[in-house]
């Protein structure tokens, strides 16, 4: 799925992109410094491992991503921002006899450092990489065929991103459209799989896909 947001979003950017002879003329993000964003997207998480007793391994479904930021361009090339970001994750596997689900919420702020790279007026690739703090709490990992229930344990992670993208500005001076990808790392999730034993634990990192509006201040 993806594939066609990002076809999507690509799609509705070119709508803007090219204003005709008589509009004014078009102006440039950098004359732009502070700015907002607002975006969703895809995470793709990667697949949950076995553990005794407890998870069997998994493939995840892609999960939504909701998330807002704010941030300043300190020169033609270097900006920064601040992102909170929300996503549900749900885990649910179903073999012969064997029935487990588990929803996992994550709440994340990154701090984010970016290199733009103007191509022209209306088009600036860039790189990006962030660090920050991820809360994971797992709801509790249910085996609905015996009816017992394990309890997750919320944590607060360390947390960090990588990525690149493309910024497209549009016809109007006060957004422009953010496509872009990262590989995202949350931390762990844990959960008390036995009395008095060890948490099972599984890592939360993967791949996401994000569309955003950047509005200029």
């Amino acid at each position: 799925m993806m594939r066609y947001l990002f076809l999507t979003g690509i799609s509705v950017s070119l709508l803007f992109l090219f204003p005709n002879s008589e509009s004014e003329a078009h102006v440039s993000f950098l004359a732009e410094r502070a700015y907002l964003s607002l975006g969703f997207g895809e995470f793709q998480c990667e697949g949950f491992k076995d553990t005794e007793g407890g998870y069997v391994k998994k493939n995840l479904k892609a999960a939504h991503v909701f998330y807002v930021g704010a941030g300043y361009r300190f020169s033609d090339h270097i900006r920064s921002d601040i992102n909170f970001q929300y996503s549900k994750l749900n885990y649910k596997v179903s073999r012969g006899r064997v029935h487990l689900e588990q929803r996992i919420r994550i709440l994340s702020g990154m701090l984010n450092a970016y290199y733009d790279l103007y191509l022209d007026d209306f088009t600036c690739p860039y790189v990006t990489i962030g660090i920050g703090v991820s809360n994971n709490n797992p709801g509790k990992l249910r085996f609905t065929t015996i009816k017992e229930e394990f309890k997750g344990k919320r944590r607060t992670n360390l947390a960090w991103n990588v990525g690149g993208g493309i910024l497209l500005n549009t016809i109007s001076k006060d957004y422009s459209i953010d496509i872009g990808y990262r590989y995202v790392d949350f931390g762990k999730i844990q959960t008390a799989i036995q009395p008095g034993a060890n948490y099972a634990t599984q890592k939360i990192r993967g791949h996401k896909g994000i569309i955003s509006v950047v509005f200029k201040l």
